[in-house]
């Protein structure tokens, strides 16, 4: 009985270390990937040139993507997972005016400087992979309903000036990101920060 628990225990054990070493590799791999696009251009990567950074094989990538764009995906997940948390915040940071938003745009920019290589390589992809420009427009719509549900009843702006106010606010947030993608903060986060603190309680309040 006590050896067959302990064979039982250690049969276990064996699957959750292989587990963790996969989860490291495919890290290790999207790292890579991420590391390769931004230095050659992601049309002009090979999945050798990722394997090679990795230091893993052909064979190891492909026990954890089907394909370049596979791997992509893979990028965008986390992006999206956290961008779709931070879009939760925003309605109670917009019905808090001035402060709520000047709290949320400060973890906007967390967010962005976290993401911001990954983010990089995807618009590289966005270039050339015709699915996934589609992933900005979720981005977008959950942007404006989440702006336009803090401004609520209680604003004096009329339901389409609402609609538009929010898609401008966004389109600003985005402008910038992208910007920051490409140069990163070249005028001082501070200042970006400011900058668009004033243009969103200018457009929203």
């Amino acid at each position: 009985m006590g050896r067959s628990r302990r064979l039982g225990a250690t049969q276990t054990a064996v699957p959750s270390q292989r587990e963790e070493q996969k989860a490291l590799t495919r890290a290790r791999l999207i790292d890579a990937a991420v590391a390769v696009f931004l230095a050659k251009g992601y049309a002009a990567t090979t999945i050798d040139d990722i394997v090679t950074k990795a230091g893993v094989s052909r064979a190891t990538f492909y026990l954890h993507f089907a394909s370049k764009l596979d791997l992509v995906d893979a990028i965008r997940e986390p992006i999206l997972q956290d961008t779709s948390e931070l879009w939760e915040l925003l309605p109670g940071a917009v019905a808090r005016g001035r402060t709520g938003m000047s709290d949320w745009l400060d973890v906007a920019l967390d967010h962005w400087e976290t993401f911001a290589p990954a983010f990089s390589a995807i618009q590289q992809a966005d270039q050339i992979e015709a699915n996934l420009p589609a992933d900005l427009a979720t981005l977008r719509g959950d942007a404006v309903r989440s702006i336009v549900q803090g401004l609520g009843s209680r604003s004096r702006l009329s339901e389409d000036e609402q609609q538009v106010r929010a898609r401008a606010a966004w389109g600003l947030l985005h402008d910038l990101f992208d910007h920051y993608a490409a140069e990163g903060w070249a005028h001082g986060r501070a200042t970006v920060h400011e900058a668009l603190l004033d243009a969103w309680v200018a457009l929203l309040t």
